[in-house]
């Protein structure tokens, strides 16, 4: 519900505050420009959002290989050096 949210209002936001440091720094922007910084907003948020949750993936996969990795190395000379000499 949280992620919804956010992901609702926070293009909005972004389009508010870009707006509002337009107006305070006294550049003017027409009708059409200020509605299509509404309309690029929802994309852009989508995409920075698509490759953070992609890089977050990422990083857990990779960390899940890493640690089978690591444990059947390990456990590969674990078992090796635990063998009596009768059972290699």
């Amino acid at each position: 519900m949280k992620l919804g949210c956010i992901a609702l209002f926070a293009p909005l936001l972004l389009a508010s505050l870009s707006d509002g440091v337009r107006r305070v720094l006294g550049t003017q922007q027409s009708e059409e420009e200020r509605v299509a910084t509404y309309l690029t907003t929802y994309p852009v948020f989508m995409i920075i959002a698509t490759v953070i949750a992609g890089v977050v993936f990422a990083k857990k996969a990779i960390d899940k290989w890493r640690d089978s990795v690591r444990d059947e190395i390990y456990l590969v000379g674990e078992v090796l050096h635990n063998l009596d000499e009768g059972e290699r």
